[in-house]
Formats: C-alpha cells, sequence, structure tokens
C-alpha cells in the first residue's frame, strides 16, 4: 500500500519562484520525517493549470499521520511556516491523502496524466478490474496506477494516473494508445461507472 500527502497551491502573482522553493523546503522536511518520495510539480495543462503541487509517498496511513505530527515540532517546519507568514506566496487549494488503489506509483516520473472520474464507491471494483486490462494495452514507456481519496473535499472521485519521463513520451502514449480501439472501448465502459471530469498533466519543477 502507498499513501499520499498531497498539496496544491495557486501562486499569487509575482510569488512563483518564492512558492517554488518553499514547496521544495517542505519537501525536504518531509523526507527527513520519513517520506519514501516527494515531488514538487508544475499543473501544467487542463484542470488547475498554474497551479504548483507537493506530493510525499509514504507506506501506509501511520507513517504518513506520524511525519504530519513530528512536522508540527521540528524546527525546521517552524522556520518555514515563519517564512511562509512573512512571505505569503499563494492560495491554497486543496490538501489531503490519497491512496493507491491499483498499479505502480512512481513520483519520479517527469510527467503525471492525470484522468479524473467522478464515481460511486459501490462501481470502484470495476473500476479497479478495468486497470488490470490497462495494463495490458498499455506502452512500455507508461506506468499507470489507480489513486483514491482518504481523505479529502471530494471523496467520489477515481484518478486515473499515466506516468511517462518526458512530454514526447506522453504524447506518444496519447496517439498510439489512447487513440487506439482498445483503449476507446475501455473510455466508452468507464464511462458507464462514472463520468470523466477533468484531466491535468503536471511536470516536475
Amino acid at each position: 500500500m502507498s499513501i499520499i500527502y498531497h498539496i496544491v497551491g495557486k501562486p499569487l502573482p509575482g510569488k512563483q519562484k518564492s512558492m517554488l522553493s518553499q514547496f521544495r523546503t517542505g519537501a525536504g522536511i518531509m523526507s527527513r520525517l520519513g517520506s519514501l518520495e516527494t515531488r514538487v510539480s508544475n499543473i501544467v495543462m487542463g484542470n488547475a493549470a498554474g497551479n504548483i503541487g507537493l506530493a510525499c509517498k509514504f507506506n501506509n496511513f501511520s507513517s504518513a499521520m506520524r511525519a504530519l505530527a513530528d512536522r508540527e515540532s521540528d524546527p525546521h517546519w517552524q522556520e518555514l511556516m515563519e517564512t511562509m507568514g512573512s512571505n505569503i506566496s499563494m492560495e491554497l487549494q486543496s490538501r489531503g491523502l490519497l491512496r493507491l488503489a491499483s498499479g505502480e506509483l512512481d513520483l519520479s516520473a517527469k510527467v503525471h496524466h492525470i484522468r479524473t472520474y467522478s464515481m460511486k464507491r459501490d462501481h470502484l471494483p470495476q473500476a479497479l478490474e478495468m486497470f488490470k486490462e490497462l495494463e495490458e494495452i498499455k506502452d512500455a514507456n507508461t506506468k499507470v496506477a489507480a489513486i483514491v481519496p482518504s481523505v479529502s473535499a471530494d471523496m467520489s472521485v477515481l484518478h486515473a494516473l499515466y506516468q511517462n519521463n518526458s512530454l514526447e513520451e506522453a504524447g506518444n502514449a496519447m496517439d498510439e494508445v489512447g487513440m487506439s480501439e482498445a483503449f476507446q472501448k475501455l473510455v466508452i465502459r468507464a464511462s458507464q461507472l462514472g463520468t470523466l471530469e477533468k484531466s491535468t498533466i503536471s511536470t516536475i519543477a
């Protein structure tokens, strides 16, 4: 099981560099407190384009919660909070915990393409079965994962995550797999379980 602590913020005008610096510092602190991987990213296309995200990966909920608890008494975190308070750089958009439900999560992948479906929880088992079929038709350069919220403002979603090492690789996957008959048939079946609400592409900052 993998758990992701995830934050997304909207940079204030002229504050993108400050926000990136603050998120990178936060990523370093979370790594020291037990995060297995971290990812600071720019959302470059689709929903929330222009925002910046921070993702921190843990083995389980207890490890994630312990890191968040330890963070509050960490002097480097306290210093970062003072800096962020005196140099406000963003508007917080979301913060929560996500869970890997299927596939492989790679926060080091340079490109993440996320397709978000609104979906009732009783449809989730059927949707996760479809990820097994997706694994069979994806190309060799793409890693696929299903992500679901555990602590979120919106619990009725499923995120299909496609991970590549370049935008060109992601484009090739969209051409060769995304436009294929087999994939389009999966999309039609998925539409019977939920509604594709938004699509987002982010790159490592």
